[in-house]
């Protein structure tokens, strides 16, 4: 039991993980995920992707082609003096989202910079070249704002058609530092506050050109990107996307589909973060970590974070993390739909090593080896007021499999997942696992030998208050509670009734406040 975390660990959690919030599982449904693109075909009618609504943002949100827009023919303004120079970065001075030491990325939706528009903005017209051209000098200058051709397809050409025309003032190719082409980048590297506001344009990789990403963020660069669409991209890690350590980048109502990281080990379909990323109403689709254990088939995360009203959905990974993995990192979750990834080991979230936390979500119809829904190994998971149902995990842990770490579920519906190993709704191995005010009903572990429809621990602990457990069903009995080697608490309040073959009955362990 050494090896579990000590029970000052579990109160700490229990502290870390009452997350605030008023809003119900119920109250989350994929109509309120605005579509979150604009496609290049999209007509005046006002729908996005798929014929759905456009993304949740007025005209009156949206810098106009007002009279202090400005035209480009090789990235440079037209009528340019000392006084314009640089104005086009001016939302960026003090940080991805208006704040002074640059900390509080996405805090505000970003808001921050939409309540003041930047008329500085330099407009790129619809020709790849314009729009490299634009982002070489945008660096050279320090930072700008950029706003693409309103519905344009940018179609970057193969890597070395473009970097002989664009040597940066010093004689350096802007795609790497001193010749190094290892990792390639379609557009040049973002080193210095850079906004793209994207009109409803489209990047695309075309097939059959060499491989490369959109954009690479290095050590003190500041990407903002909105309303625009990624395809097709390809890298060894982040295809779509690269966030280095020290980078910091915001997307907003952005589109990334069909983007491949394809490293042994590595992955990140559409993004690859080691600094500090915010995804705010955007939509990650069709990408995958396609190496022999890639991880992260929408994002991998090794660094800072904030996934907000987004959809990450048919993403895959080899290895873990159909949706996003979080290795060794931090990662909030909320508001978001996480639907139909597929993983060997956590089909929607995987989290090692990491703290995760997910509330106000929906995790369902993803599929994996082991954590259908979420799969999460030593370190810490909180998921709150969230719906993780429809999940299947061949092995174990339909909905949530959780390993040598803490778990707490809270105010939260587990249900109709299936496995066909044990712990239908979820399976704990040397884990702490805490349940408050959720419903675990009508899972199902259905393979030959399985036992816990509901829960199913082996080494650990369970706390269980104010919940329900009913409704569960395994081939072998209990079909409700199976506990081996566990310290459990349940509470007066909490109900486990109706489950199939038994509620506890035939398990090595008993459980408080369970009969039948």
């Amino acid at each position: 039991m050494g090896s579990v975390l000590t029970g000052a660990l579990v109160a700490a959690a229990a502290v870390l993980f009452a997350i605030g919030s008023n809003a119900g599982t119920g109250d989350l449904t994929l109509g309120r995920l605005a579509s979150i693109v604009t496609r290049s075909d999209q007509g005046d009618d006002g729908k996005g992707p798929n014929g759905g609504p456009r993304a949740g943002v007025s005209a009156a949100d949206r810098p106009g082609d007002g009279p202090g827009a400005r035209d480009t023919t090789e990235g440079r303004p037209e009528g340019e003096d000392a006084q314009e120079k640089g104005s086009g970065d001016h939302a960026w001075r003090h940080g991805p989202d208006g704040d002074h030491d640059g900390k509080h990325d996405g805090d505000h939706d970003g808001q921050h910079d939409d309540d003041h528009p930047d008329h500085g903005a330099i407009k790129v017209p619809c020709d790849p070249d314009k729009l490299i051209a634009a982002l070489v000098r945008a660096n050279a200058e320090g930072g700008a704002t950029l706003r693409l051709a309103a519905g344009c397809t940018y179609l970057l050409g193969a890597y070395d058609e473009h970097r002989d025309r664009h040597e940066n003032h010093d004689g350096r190719r802007p795609w790497g530092d001193d010749g190094d082409d290892a990792e390639r980048s379609g557009l040049p590297q973002i080193r210095k506050p850079i906004r793209i506001q994207g009109e409803g344009a489209t990047i695309v990789r075309p097939a059959g050109v060499e491989r490369f990403r959109f954009f690479t963020v290095r050590d003190g660069g500041r990407l903002r990107l909105s309303d625009v669409t990624l395809k097709n991209g390809r890298e060894a890690d982040g295809g779509g996307i690269k966030v280095e350590f020290g980078g910091i980048a915001v997307i907003e109502r952005t589109e990334i589909t069909q983007s491949v990281a394809d490293s042994p080990h590595g992955g990140g379909g559409a993004i690859f973060n080691e600094g500090r990323l915010t995804v705010i109403e955007s939509r990650l689709t069709d990408n995958s970590a396609a190496g022999v254990a890639g991880r992260g088939g929408g994002i991998l995360n090794h660094g800072l974070l904030a996934l907000r009203k987004s959809e990450l959905s048919n993403n895959s990974a080899n290895g873990y993390g159909g949706g996003l993995a979080n290795h060794r990192a931090s990662a909030d979750v909320s508001h978001s739909e996480i639907s139909h990834n597929t993983a060997a080991e956590g089909g929607g979230i995987a989290s090692h090593s990491s703290r995760t936390k997910v509330w106000d979500s929906t995790v369902s119809r993803n599929t994996a080896r082991s954590g259908g829904g979420i799969a999460t190994r030593e370190g810490t998971l909180a998921v709150h007021q969230t719906k993780v149902s429809d999940n299947i995990g061949f092995d174990n842990g339909g909905g949530i499999a959780t390993a040598e770490g803490l778990a707490a579920v809270d105010d939260s519906l587990v249900g109709t997942n299936t496995t066909f190993g044990n712990g239908g709704g979820v399976a704990a191995r040397r884990a702490d696992l805490i349940v408050r005010g959720t419903r675990i009903v009508r899972n199902a572990a259905s393979g030959p030998d399985s036992v816990g429809g509901g829960i199913a621990l082996d080494v650990g602990k369970l706390v269980l208050s104010r919940s329900t457990v009913t409704g569960n069903e395994a081939v072998k009995e209990p079909g409700g509670i199976f506990a081996t080697q566990v310290r459990s608490e349940v509470d007066d309040e909490t109900v486990i009734i109706g489950n199939r073959p038994t509620n506890c009955e035939g398990g090595p362990t008993e459980i408080p406040n369970c009969f039948g």
